[in-house]
């Protein structure tokens, strides 16, 4: 009785940390991405260390009765099969959702050059971004943009402002997901590093960085998953 006791008041711990994170979810796609993706890591982490744990002991073979003759069954190969599926699925859940963080809630900053014409692509996270800040080069270049969204509902309410100052601005606003914006300036010059935006939660990825972060989330999520594999086997023996 007391075991039953136990488990349904964990099965409730469960289900009111489960109603806790819906209810803070906001909260948390609004904190920086380092606190999400360290979260993420953290829950994986307990994964490993308990989820594992209680696969291994379910894929033991229930001891027999002792008595004259009786011998140990070997572990249930089924189950610990079982276990492995379930861990897999668990881990690319997880993994997937550290890679969608850095999708979707990230500003994609992408520079090229062709012959003496700068072009700076945008792509908006699914967060709108209340204000976005281009600064352009001064008067004696000459600079352009426009939406990559085809259908009206998606145009971007943009405008350039401080024209008669050495550093133009182009301000869009209401930015978001899936908006898509090109600026072109001739002469060619570099612009990447000068996107500003009014929301802290915003990660901006300039060239190759959002690559970086995933390459990372690969990584260690890949070594999180083989300490997962390791206790589910230690604890099935």
């Amino acid at each position: 009785m007391l075991k039953s006791l136990s488990e349904s008041a964990s099965a409730v711990t469960v289900i009111l940390a489960i109603l806790s994170l819906t209810s803070t979810f906001e909260s948390f796609t609004n904190a920086p991405l380092i606190f999400r993706l360290l979260i993420t890591g953290i829950l994986a982490l307990l994964v490993a260390s308990t989820v594992a744990d209680r696969f291994g002991t379910w894929a033991k073979a229930d001891p027999e009765l002792p008595g004259f003759g009786r011998e140990t069954l070997p572990t249930s190969i089924k189950r610990l099969e079982a276990s492995t599926v379930l861990l897999i699925l668990i881990y690319l859940i997880l993994i997937g959702a550290a890679w969608f963080q850095t999708d979707r809630y990230a500003l994609i900053v992408i520079e090229s050059r062709t012959g003496d014409t700068a072009t700076l692509h945008l792509k908006a996270p699914s967060r709108p971004v209340g204000k976005m800040t281009v600064p352009l080069p001064g008067p004696g270049s000459d600079c352009d943009w426009h939406s990559m969204a085809e259908p009206d509902s998606l145009r971007l309410t943009a405008r350039t402002v401080d024209w008669d100052t050495p550093i133009r601005k182009l301000n869009v606003l209401d930015f978001a997901w899936p908006q898509e914006i090109d600026i072109e300036c001739r002469p060619s010059t570099s612009l990447s590093g000068r996107v500003l935006v009014d929301s802290g939660a915003v990660e901006i990825f300039v060239g190759n960085e959002r690559w970086w972060w995933r390459f990372w989330i690969f990584i260690l999520g890949g070594l999180i998953w083989s300490f997962a594999m390791w206790r589910l086997y230690s604890s099935s023996r």
